[in-house]
C-alpha cells in the first residue's frame, strides 16, 4: 500500500551495498523507518532525498517489514546549514534530540512543525545557542514533558525563593517546603545525596525567561535577549532534565558545545 507523508530526514544508516535506512519524522505518522533503495549510488534519484535534514514529500510503500521510499519531492535540502559547521552541528543536534525523545509511529504534528521551524531559524539567524534553548523547551512541552515554572511542581503553591530550586524528578520549580522535603538548597547543580531529588538552582530571572520562552508565539520569543549567565543556567537545567527522564543526551551535543564556546566568549567580552 502506498501512502504519502510530509517528513524530515532525522538520520540515515547504510543497508547492504547500495541502500540506506532513513529515520523520518513526519507530520502524519510521527517517527518511522524506511528503506531508500540504491540511495548510496551517486546518480540514484534517492541520493539527495536520503541526506539528513532533507524536508520533502515522501511516497512510501508499506510492506510486511521495513517500509520503502518509492519517491520524494524535496521541499528544502537546507544546504545553508550543511555549508556552515556550527549551524550544521546545531541542526544535527535538533534532529537527534527529536529522535531521542520520540517513539515510533507516535504522531505529533507540533513536534514536526517545531523541528521544521528550528531548521528555518537556524538557517536565517545567528544566535544558534538561544534558538536551541528555545527548541529544547518547546519540544519537551510538545512531547508532554513541559516543566512547571509558574507554580510549585510539588504542591501547586507560589514559589518565592531566590534562587529557585528546579527539581528534575518533579519536573519544575519547588517551593521551600517541598524543596526541604526533597533536597537541600545549600549546594547548587549537584545530585542530591541520600536518595533526595537531584536538581539545579536557578535565578528568578532565568525561571521567568524560561517561562516566557514557553508561552506565546515562537518567533516573538526570539526577541528575548537572555544574558550569558541565564543561558548557562537554562542549559544545565534543561540538559539535566532530559538526562534524568531519558537516561542519555544526544551524542552530538558535546561536539556542538565545543563549537559554541568561542561565540559564548565573544558574548562575555561584549557584555
Amino acid at each position: 500500500m502506498l501512502y504519502k507523508v510530509d517528513a524530515i530526514v532525522l538520520r540515515s544508516r547504510d543497508l547492504g551495498e547500495a541502500d540506506k535506512v532513513l529515520t523520518l519524522y513526519s507530520k502524519e505518522e510521527g517517527k518511522l523507518q524506511a528503506a531508500a533503495r540504491g540511495a548510496r549510488r551517486p546518480r540514484n534519484r534517492m541520493a539527495g532525498a536520503s541526506q539528513a535534514l532533507t524536508h520533502g514529500q515522501f511516497m512510501l510503500f508499506r510492506g510486511r517489514g521495513l517500509d520503502t521510499v518509492s519517491q520524494c519531492q524535496i521541499e528544502d535540502s537546507f544546504q545553508g546549514l550543511r555549508d556552515d559547521l556550527v549551524k550544521g552541528a546545531a541542526a544535527q543536534y535538533a534532529a537527534e534530540l527529536l529522535d531521542l525523545l520520540s517513539r515510533e509511529r507516535d504522531r505529533n504534528e507540533g513536534a514536526f512543525l517545531l523541528l521544521l521551524t528550528c531548521l528555518f531559524l537556524l538557517n536565517e539567524a545567528d544566535d544558534v545557542d538561544f534558538i536551541l534553548r528555545l527548541y529544547e523547551l518547546r519540544l519537551l512541552a510538545s512531547l508532554g514533558f513541559r516543566p512547571r515554572l509558574d507554580r510549585c511542581a510539588g504542591c501547586g503553591g507560589p514559589v518565592t525563593s531566590n534562587p529557585v530550586f528546579f527539581g528534575l524528578a518533579s519536573g519544575g520549580v519547588l517551593c521551600q517546603d517541598c524543596q526541604a522535603g526533597s533536597t537541600s538548597a545549600a549546594v547548587a547543580d549537584a545530585d542530591a545525596a541520600g536518595g533526595a531529588e537531584p536538581g539545579h538552582l536557578l535565578s528568578r530571572g532565568t525561571v521567568e525567561t524560561m517561562r516566557r520562552m514557553l508561552d506565546g508565539d515562537l518567533r516573538r520569543a526570539m526577541n528575548l535577549r537572555p544574558t550569558t549567565a541565564t543561558r548557562a543556567e537554562m542549559a544545565r537545567a534543561v540538559h539535566g532534565y532530559i538526562l534524568y527522564h531519558f537516561d542519555k543526551l544526544p551524542r552530538s551535543l558535546e561536539f556542538l558545545e565545543t563549537l559554541l564556546k568561542p561565540a559564548q566568549t565573544r558574548l562575555d567580552t561584549q557584555s
